[in-house]
Protein backbone atom coordinates (compact mmCIF):
# COMPACT_ATOMS: atom_id res chain seq x y z
CA UNK A 1 0.00 0.00 0.00
CA UNK A 2 1.65 3.44 -0.92
CA UNK A 3 1.06 6.73 0.73
CA UNK A 4 -1.20 8.33 -2.19
CA UNK A 5 -3.74 10.63 -0.94
CA UNK A 6 -7.34 10.62 -2.91
CA UNK A 7 -10.21 13.51 -2.47
CA UNK A 8 -13.36 13.55 -3.68
CA UNK A 9 -13.45 17.21 -5.34
CA UNK A 10 -17.05 18.67 -6.07
CA UNK A 11 -17.64 21.46 -8.59
CA UNK A 12 -20.15 24.02 -9.09
CA UNK A 13 -20.99 25.87 -12.34
CA UNK A 14 -17.10 24.36 -13.62
CA UNK A 15 -15.68 25.74 -10.40
CA UNK A 16 -14.44 24.03 -7.17
CA UNK A 17 -16.55 24.35 -4.69
CA UNK A 18 -14.95 26.39 -1.84
CA UNK A 19 -15.53 23.43 0.89
CA UNK A 20 -13.73 21.26 -1.75
CA UNK A 21 -10.77 23.78 -2.01
CA UNK A 22 -9.62 23.88 1.87
CA UNK A 23 -10.04 19.91 1.67
CA UNK A 24 -7.40 20.06 -0.84
CA UNK A 25 -5.07 22.18 0.27
CA UNK A 26 -5.31 19.74 4.02
CA UNK A 27 -4.83 16.28 1.15
CA UNK A 28 -1.50 18.54 -0.04
CA UNK A 29 -0.22 18.47 3.44
CA UNK A 30 -0.80 15.28 4.31
CA UNK A 31 0.47 13.95 0.52
CA UNK A 32 3.80 15.59 1.46
CA UNK A 33 4.35 14.73 4.74
CA UNK A 34 2.76 10.84 3.84
CA UNK A 35 5.66 11.08 0.40
CA UNK A 36 2.48 10.34 -1.39
CA UNK A 37 0.90 11.58 -4.65
CA UNK A 38 -1.97 13.65 -4.02
CA UNK A 39 -4.90 12.70 -6.54
CA UNK A 40 -8.28 13.90 -7.10
CA UNK A 41 -11.75 12.30 -8.37
CA UNK A 42 -14.89 14.52 -9.63
CA UNK A 43 -18.09 13.81 -11.08
CA UNK A 44 -17.99 14.10 -15.20
CA UNK A 45 -18.06 17.72 -16.35
CA UNK A 46 -18.89 19.62 -12.62
CA UNK A 47 -15.42 21.04 -13.08
CA UNK A 48 -13.54 22.77 -15.93
CA UNK A 49 -10.16 21.27 -16.77
CA UNK A 50 -8.33 24.51 -16.55
CA UNK A 51 -9.47 25.38 -13.28
CA UNK A 52 -7.99 22.45 -11.98
CA UNK A 53 -4.05 23.67 -12.65
CA UNK A 54 -3.56 26.05 -9.46
CA UNK A 55 -5.38 23.03 -7.14
CA UNK A 56 -1.62 21.87 -5.98
CA UNK A 57 -3.23 18.24 -7.61
CA UNK A 58 -0.39 15.86 -8.96
CA UNK A 59 -3.19 13.84 -10.81
CA UNK A 60 -7.37 14.43 -11.50
CA UNK A 61 -9.62 11.44 -12.67
CA UNK A 62 -12.98 12.03 -14.44
CA UNK A 63 -15.94 9.63 -13.01
CA UNK A 64 -17.77 7.86 -15.96
CA UNK A 65 -21.03 9.61 -14.38
CA UNK A 66 -22.34 13.37 -14.14
CA UNK A 67 -23.79 14.84 -11.44
CA UNK A 68 -27.63 14.38 -12.56
CA UNK A 69 -26.63 10.42 -12.92
CA UNK A 70 -26.18 10.54 -9.54
CA UNK A 71 -27.92 13.04 -7.23
CA UNK A 72 -26.99 10.62 -3.93
CA UNK A 73 -23.01 9.90 -4.54
CA UNK A 74 -23.57 6.31 -4.42
CA UNK A 75 -22.27 5.07 -7.92
CA UNK A 76 -19.80 7.75 -7.18
CA UNK A 77 -18.41 6.01 -4.16
CA UNK A 78 -18.22 2.26 -5.89
CA UNK A 79 -16.23 3.98 -8.33
CA UNK A 80 -14.08 5.82 -6.49
CA UNK A 81 -13.45 2.79 -3.98
CA UNK A 82 -12.04 0.88 -7.74
CA UNK A 83 -10.16 4.47 -8.27
CA UNK A 84 -9.05 4.25 -4.55
CA UNK A 85 -7.58 0.46 -5.44
CA UNK A 86 -5.96 1.26 -8.92
CA UNK A 87 -3.51 4.41 -7.38
CA UNK A 88 -3.31 2.72 -3.96
CA UNK A 89 -5.01 5.34 -2.27
CA UNK A 90 -4.35 5.11 1.75
CA UNK A 91 -5.70 8.37 2.71
CA UNK A 92 -9.07 9.29 1.26
CA UNK A 93 -10.54 12.49 1.51
CA UNK A 94 -14.17 14.74 0.72
CA UNK A 95 -15.74 17.83 2.72
CA UNK A 96 -17.87 17.32 5.00
CA UNK A 97 -21.07 17.57 2.97
CA UNK A 98 -24.14 15.65 2.86
CA UNK A 99 -22.35 14.45 -0.63
CA UNK A 100 -19.22 13.80 0.88
CA UNK A 101 -20.36 12.15 3.33
CA UNK A 102 -22.43 9.76 0.97
CA UNK A 103 -19.76 9.08 -1.09
CA UNK A 104 -17.16 8.32 1.17
CA UNK A 105 -19.35 6.11 3.04
CA UNK A 106 -19.86 3.71 0.34
CA UNK A 107 -16.51 4.03 -0.81
CA UNK A 108 -15.86 2.86 3.10
CA UNK A 109 -18.15 -0.07 2.55
CA UNK A 110 -16.93 -1.47 -0.66
CA UNK A 111 -12.78 -0.98 0.54
CA UNK A 112 -13.32 -2.36 3.99
CA UNK A 113 -11.72 0.79 4.90
CA UNK A 114 -12.60 2.69 8.15
CA UNK A 115 -14.61 5.97 7.44
CA UNK A 116 -14.59 8.91 10.20
CA UNK A 117 -16.81 11.56 9.68
CA UNK A 118 -16.81 15.53 10.93
CA UNK A 119 -13.68 15.35 11.23
CA UNK A 120 -11.94 18.81 12.34
CA UNK A 121 -8.40 17.25 11.30
CA UNK A 122 -5.81 14.61 10.49
CA UNK A 123 -2.44 14.47 11.25
CA UNK A 124 0.19 11.25 11.16
CA UNK A 125 1.89 10.36 14.12
CA UNK A 126 4.81 7.02 13.94
CA UNK A 127 2.91 6.49 10.56
CA UNK A 128 -1.01 6.05 11.97
CA UNK A 129 -3.46 8.92 11.13
CA UNK A 130 -4.81 11.01 14.29
CA UNK A 131 -8.34 11.55 13.55
CA UNK A 132 -9.34 14.95 15.79
CA UNK A 133 -13.48 14.76 16.19
CA UNK A 134 -15.74 16.99 17.97
CA UNK A 135 -18.88 15.31 18.87
CA UNK A 136 -21.97 15.18 20.83
CA UNK A 137 -22.92 18.20 20.29
CA UNK A 138 -19.66 20.17 20.28
CA UNK A 139 -19.29 18.84 23.93
CA UNK A 140 -16.83 16.17 23.44
CA UNK A 141 -13.35 16.45 21.97
CA UNK A 142 -11.60 13.16 20.72
CA UNK A 143 -8.44 12.01 19.04
CA UNK A 144 -8.58 8.54 17.74
CA UNK A 145 -5.67 6.48 16.34
CA UNK A 146 -6.02 4.37 13.29
CA UNK A 147 -3.56 1.36 12.63
CA UNK A 148 -5.17 0.54 9.10
CA UNK A 149 -4.39 0.22 5.63
CA UNK A 150 -6.93 2.29 4.31
CA UNK A 151 -8.41 5.78 6.37
CA UNK A 152 -11.66 7.83 5.12
CA UNK A 153 -12.47 11.02 6.70
CA UNK A 154 -14.45 13.75 5.88
CA UNK A 155 -13.09 16.80 6.84
CA UNK A 156 -15.18 19.98 8.42
CA UNK A 157 -13.88 23.10 6.43
CA UNK A 158 -11.25 25.78 8.28
CA UNK A 159 -9.93 28.87 7.61
CA UNK A 160 -11.43 32.35 6.98
CA UNK A 161 -12.98 33.50 3.75
CA UNK A 162 -13.05 32.36 0.37
CA UNK A 163 -10.25 29.76 -0.21
CA UNK A 164 -7.15 30.83 -3.12
CA UNK A 165 -4.59 28.74 -4.59
CA UNK A 166 -1.18 30.04 -5.38
CA UNK A 167 -0.26 27.13 -7.23
CA UNK A 168 -0.06 26.91 -11.16
CA UNK A 169 1.10 23.82 -12.87
CA UNK A 170 -0.62 21.41 -15.15
CA UNK A 171 -2.44 18.55 -13.94
CA UNK A 172 -2.44 15.00 -15.37
CA UNK A 173 -6.51 14.82 -16.39
CA UNK A 174 -7.74 11.02 -16.89
CA UNK A 175 -11.11 9.55 -17.99
CA UNK A 176 -11.88 6.76 -15.62
CA UNK A 177 -13.55 4.17 -17.56
CA UNK A 178 -14.16 1.63 -15.20
CA UNK A 179 -17.65 -0.15 -15.47
CA UNK A 180 -19.53 1.00 -12.40
CA UNK A 181 -21.75 -2.12 -11.07
CA UNK A 182 -25.51 -1.48 -10.65
CA UNK A 183 -27.85 0.74 -12.95
CA UNK A 184 -27.32 4.26 -13.21
CA UNK A 185 -30.70 5.97 -11.72
CA UNK A 186 -33.09 7.70 -13.31
CA UNK A 187 -34.68 11.02 -12.08
CA UNK A 188 -38.62 10.93 -12.64
CA UNK A 189 -39.04 13.99 -10.44
CA UNK A 190 -37.82 16.31 -8.30
CA UNK A 191 -39.27 18.11 -4.61
CA UNK A 192 -38.17 20.99 -2.35
CA UNK A 193 -37.63 19.74 0.88
CA UNK A 194 -39.21 21.90 3.89
CA UNK A 195 -36.83 24.58 5.29
CA UNK A 196 -36.75 22.65 8.68
CA UNK A 197 -35.67 19.60 7.11
CA UNK A 198 -32.67 20.87 5.33
CA UNK A 199 -29.31 20.33 7.05
CA UNK A 200 -28.08 23.43 8.04
CA UNK A 201 -24.62 23.07 6.32
CA UNK A 202 -27.06 22.80 3.26
CA UNK A 203 -29.45 25.69 3.77
CA UNK A 204 -28.88 28.56 1.19
CA UNK A 205 -31.33 31.01 3.64
CA UNK A 206 -31.19 30.79 7.23
CA UNK A 207 -32.57 32.63 10.28
CA UNK A 208 -30.74 31.77 13.46
CA UNK A 209 -32.04 33.15 17.03
CA UNK A 210 -29.65 34.28 19.90
CA UNK A 211 -30.12 35.71 23.71
CA UNK A 212 -32.27 37.96 22.57
CA UNK A 213 -35.16 35.89 21.43
CA UNK A 214 -35.66 35.29 25.40
CA UNK A 215 -39.00 33.30 25.79
CA UNK A 216 -41.25 31.23 24.05
CA UNK A 217 -43.45 33.90 22.08
CA UNK A 218 -40.25 35.41 20.81
CA UNK A 219 -39.01 31.75 19.50
CA UNK A 220 -42.72 31.75 17.93
CA UNK A 221 -42.51 34.75 16.22
CA UNK A 222 -38.73 33.58 14.65
CA UNK A 223 -40.25 30.77 13.42
CA UNK A 224 -43.06 32.08 11.98
CA UNK A 225 -41.05 34.92 10.25
CA UNK A 226 -38.10 31.84 9.27
CA UNK A 227 -41.13 29.73 7.56
CA UNK A 228 -42.99 33.03 5.62
CA UNK A 229 -39.33 33.44 4.27
CA UNK A 230 -38.67 30.11 3.46
CA UNK A 231 -35.67 29.92 5.22
CA UNK A 232 -33.74 27.39 7.86
CA UNK A 233 -33.75 28.08 11.62
CA UNK A 234 -31.19 27.82 13.37
CA UNK A 235 -29.21 29.68 16.87
CA UNK A 236 -26.53 30.22 19.15
CA UNK A 237 -25.67 28.40 21.73
CA UNK A 238 -27.22 30.11 24.41
CA UNK A 239 -30.87 29.39 22.54
CA UNK A 240 -29.84 26.01 22.53
CA UNK A 241 -29.15 25.54 26.10
CA UNK A 242 -32.32 27.35 26.40
CA UNK A 243 -34.60 24.53 24.92
CA UNK A 244 -35.78 26.33 21.76
CA UNK A 245 -33.45 24.31 19.65
CA UNK A 246 -31.78 20.77 19.41
CA UNK A 247 -27.87 20.93 18.87
CA UNK A 248 -28.21 20.24 15.38
CA UNK A 249 -29.52 23.58 14.73
CA UNK A 250 -26.74 25.33 17.02
CA UNK A 251 -24.39 27.24 14.51
CA UNK A 252 -20.82 28.18 15.12
CA UNK A 253 -17.38 26.69 16.13
CA UNK A 254 -19.25 24.48 18.23
CA UNK A 255 -21.99 23.31 16.00
CA UNK A 256 -22.10 24.15 12.42
CA UNK A 257 -20.27 26.35 10.10
CA UNK A 258 -22.31 27.35 7.75
CA UNK A 259 -22.56 29.27 4.04
CA UNK A 260 -25.84 30.51 2.79
CA UNK A 261 -26.65 32.79 0.48
CA UNK A 262 -28.11 35.19 3.05
CA UNK A 263 -27.81 34.94 7.33
CA UNK A 264 -30.30 36.89 9.40
CA UNK A 265 -29.29 36.72 12.74
CA UNK A 266 -31.95 38.04 15.53
CA UNK A 267 -30.91 39.11 19.36
CA UNK A 268 -27.30 37.82 18.34
CA UNK A 269 -24.53 39.66 20.06
CA UNK A 270 -21.86 37.82 17.93
CA UNK A 271 -19.49 35.51 20.04
CA UNK A 272 -16.07 35.14 18.22
CA UNK A 273 -17.35 30.79 17.94
CA UNK A 274 -20.51 32.02 16.40
CA UNK A 275 -19.22 34.90 13.82
CA UNK A 276 -16.53 31.96 12.96
CA UNK A 277 -19.41 29.73 12.18
CA UNK A 278 -20.92 32.42 9.76
CA UNK A 279 -17.44 33.64 7.98
CA UNK A 280 -18.82 32.20 4.83
CA UNK A 281 -22.18 33.81 4.82
CA UNK A 282 -22.86 35.65 1.01
CA UNK A 283 -24.70 38.43 3.17
CA UNK A 284 -25.43 38.83 6.54
CA UNK A 285 -28.00 40.79 7.84
CA UNK A 286 -27.77 41.33 11.77
CA UNK A 287 -30.74 42.79 14.26
CA UNK A 288 -30.14 43.45 17.86
CA UNK A 289 -30.81 46.31 19.59
CA UNK A 290 -27.50 46.97 21.17
CA UNK A 291 -25.65 49.05 18.36
CA UNK A 292 -22.49 47.90 19.47
CA UNK A 293 -23.01 44.29 19.10
CA UNK A 294 -20.34 42.39 17.47
CA UNK A 295 -22.71 40.48 15.07
CA UNK A 296 -23.83 44.27 13.58
CA UNK A 297 -20.26 44.91 12.86
CA UNK A 298 -19.85 42.34 10.90
CA UNK A 299 -22.64 42.50 9.23
CA UNK A 300 -23.95 43.61 5.35
CA UNK A 301 -27.12 44.89 6.34
CA UNK A 302 -27.21 46.19 10.38
CA UNK A 303 -30.78 46.88 11.89
CA UNK A 304 -30.53 48.10 15.26
CA UNK A 305 -34.15 47.54 16.95
CA UNK A 306 -35.80 44.85 19.19
CA UNK A 307 -36.43 41.62 18.13
CA UNK A 308 -40.21 41.84 19.47
CA UNK A 309 -40.78 45.19 17.88
CA UNK A 310 -39.12 44.44 14.32
CA UNK A 311 -40.32 41.33 14.02
CA UNK A 312 -43.92 41.49 14.06
CA UNK A 313 -43.60 44.15 11.41
CA UNK A 314 -41.67 41.76 9.17
CA UNK A 315 -44.31 39.23 9.55
CA UNK A 316 -47.13 41.57 8.78
CA UNK A 317 -45.11 43.02 5.79
CA UNK A 318 -44.73 39.58 4.38
CA UNK A 319 -48.52 38.58 4.86
CA UNK A 320 -48.66 36.62 7.69
CA UNK A 321 -50.33 36.42 11.16
CA UNK A 322 -48.54 36.08 14.66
Amino acid sequence: MSNNVLVFIEGEEGHVCEDSKSILKEGRRLADEMGGTLVGATHRESILKDQLNSTELDECWELPLGMTDDPCGQLAGLALAELAKNIQARLILAAHTMLGESVLATAAASLGGTFFSSCREISIKDANFNIHRITCGGKVDEIRTLVSSVCLGTIIPSGTGRKRFTGNKSVEYREMLTLIKGAVPEITGEFKAPPDEIDLTEAEFIVAIGGGVGDRKGYDMAARFASLLGATLGGSRIAVDRGFLPNSRLIGLTGHEVAPKIYIGIGISGAPHHLNGIRDAKVIIGINKDPNAPLLKAADIAVVGDAYTILPALIEELGGEL
